[in-house]
């Protein structure tokens, strides 16, 4: 997989948090958010997470937790299905030696 410079440039401005979260995905406390423009809980080959869009503005507030990390990202909606992509394939791919 490799990104184009648009996709590059996206991430590079769009991608504001990328940590461990691990209470929210370790105990899977998450519960929808029936406000949001989305918000829907994930468990997927036995990773938890969640992901929730919001409406700020003009732009969408998207926040992605799997496979312990986090991403959040505020975009316009022409972007929201790339940049979710793009989302999707950074968190499946993290690995983990340990954690603390």
């Amino acid at each position: 997989y490799s990104f184009d410079s648009k996709n590059k440039q996206n991430i590079e401005r769009l991608l504001d948090l990328f940590k461990i979260d691990r209470k929210i995905i370790n105990e899977n406390t998450y519960e929808i958010n029936k406000e949001s423009h989305y918000s829907k809980k994930l468990d997927y080959n036995n990773k938890n997470g969640y992901i929730q869009i919001d409406e700020e503005g003009s732009k969408y507030f998207i926040q992605f937790v799997y496979n312990y990390a986090k991403i959040e990202a505020l975009v316009p909606k022409e972007d929201l299905t790339d940049s979710i992509n793009n989302m999707c394939y950074i968190l499946r791919s993290i690995k983990f030696c340990c954690l603390l």
